[in-house]
């Protein structure tokens, strides 16, 4: 029998990814990236939000795995680390994630950045089941402080050893991204 790799052994790429879905998602709903030959509009927000929303699951749950892998399973004396690579169980809800950063990796998390990651878990909630006709428009002042929570956190709080080329690249995207969202604010 194969002997499983060590789970302290991060899965690589797994930081790219969630910096690649809040950039995917920051660009659709930024109007850079479009789906109208085969999406409606607002179903091409839904996909913006959704991506966004995941990419900073994501994130957060690639720094919870930094303290350690086991704390990213919705019931940690489930952990195995067979389950842990094949990805076969039920992951840590949104708000226990946020509780588990703050209180067991012992990061501090502003009331706002918390408020707006779980603005945005709402909006996609409502987009996803409702269909909701929110517009880019009235939600870009959310976009742009999740976004740049995400950036902080990542710079603050995201392991260095974690960074190669291709994610520093991608942070370095995501901050473009986040003066965008700013200059259109102020338009």
């Amino acid at each position: 029998m194969e002997r499983p790799k060590s789970p302290n052994a991060l899965n690589d790429g797994v930081l790219f990814s969630a910096l690649e879905m809040i950039h995917c998602g920051a660009e659709i709903l930024n109007g850079r990236v479009s789906f109208v030959a085969i999406f409606e509009p607002q179903t091409e927000n839904n996909l913006g939000i959704t991506s966004l929303f995941a990419g900073v699951e994501q994130l957060l749950k690639f720094r919870l795995q930094q303290t350690h892998w086991s704390l990213v399973f919705a019931d940690v004396n489930k952990a195995t680390v067979q389950a842990y690579h094949s990805g076969d169980f039920v992951s840590v809800s949104f708000s226990e994630l946020v509780k588990r950063i703050k209180n067991i990796s012992h990061i501090a998390l502003s009331n706002e950045d918390v408020a707006a990651f779980e603005t945005l878990g709402r909006v996609r909630n409502r987009g996803m089941h409702y269909n909701s006709d929110a517009h880019n428009e009235d939600l870009a002042p959310l976009y742009s402080r999740v976004l740049s929570a995400a950036i902080d956190f990542t710079s603050q709080h995201v392991q260095s050893t974690s960074f190669g080329s291709t994610e520093r690249n991608r942070l370095e995207n995501l901050r473009r991204d986040l003066s965008k969202y700013k200059d259109f604010l102020k338009d």
